[in-house]
């Protein structure tokens, strides 16, 4: 029988808020692959809160603490890549070849990240007053949302939520509707690698009731976003009005 995935918030699976969840298909079969939570604007605040709770201890890490999880974080992908590149072809309809191209990347990205959480560097230049020096320290942004597309559901999940990891930040993920289960997964090695809890948390759901609400709250200070032109334009306008990056 199908199992049944909740969110991931603050290092586990919970329900949705409203009890709903929706079946995720395989593409090619037609088969349930899995149930997900189906996320409103209720759940959004949930993880919001969770990952503003987390940023100071995340953030105020050494780089080389961060630089330790990542690395342990793609090797756990590695350990569990032949379940994954599984789960990618049942969920999302991909060849088994591109399947372990996603896998592997998605090691190589993190590795990548964890290199350069020390090499965040500051800058300094001359002050216009005499025997003083100006610094340019480079400070984590805070939350950040990232909402990835059904056509590369996993290596798509970790370019854009790798690197805000890496400089401190912490991360909301809201993948497809299409594609859930993939970052549920992911989110779950994450934590077994020691990810802390409420670091990385994935939000199941579409974009009008899940996506538009976390791109909204004012507890989100960034947004990566992979989609079309239309969705695109929507969260470039709620994000310039947010003052989001």
């Amino acid at each position: 029988m199908p199992a049944t995935f909740g969110h991931f918030i603050s290092g586990k699976q919970i329900p949705a808020s409203s009890g709903r969840t929706r079946e995720s298909c395989s593409p090619a079969s037609g088969a349930v692959v899995g149930h997900a939570a189906w996320g409103d604007a209720v759940d959004g605040e949930v993880a919001v809160a969770a990952a503003r709770a987390a940023f100071p201890v995340w953030s105020g890490k050494p780089p080389t603490e961060r630089e330790r999880v990542l690395l342990q974080a793609a090797d756990k992908i590695e350990q569990c890549g032949d379940a994954l590149a599984d789960l990618l072809v049942e969920e999302s309809g991909s060849t088994l070849r591109k399947a372990r191209f996603e896998v592997d990347y998605t090691a190589s990205l993190l590795r990548a990240a964890a290199g350069e959480a020390r090499r965040l560097y500051g800058d300094t230049f001359p002050n216009d007053k005499p025997h003083r020096l100006s610094l340019v320290v480079r400070e984590p942004l805070g939350v950040v949302l990232a909402i990835t597309p059904f056509n590369a559901p996993l290596v798509l999940l970790a370019k854009m939520t790798a690197f805000p990891l890496a400089a401190g930040n912490t991360v909301i993920a809201k993948p497809s509707e299409e594609t859930p289960l993939i970052a549920i997964r992911y989110a779950e090695l994450l934590s077994a690698s020691g990810v802390p809890d409420g670091v990385f948390n994935v939000v199941t759901g579409d974009g009008p009731e899940c996506g538009e609400p976390l791109a909204r709250h004012y507890g989100v200070q960034g947004i990566a976003l992979t989609g079309s032109t239309a969705t695109g334009l929507r969260i470039g306008a709620i994000a310039a009005a947010g003052m989001k990056r």
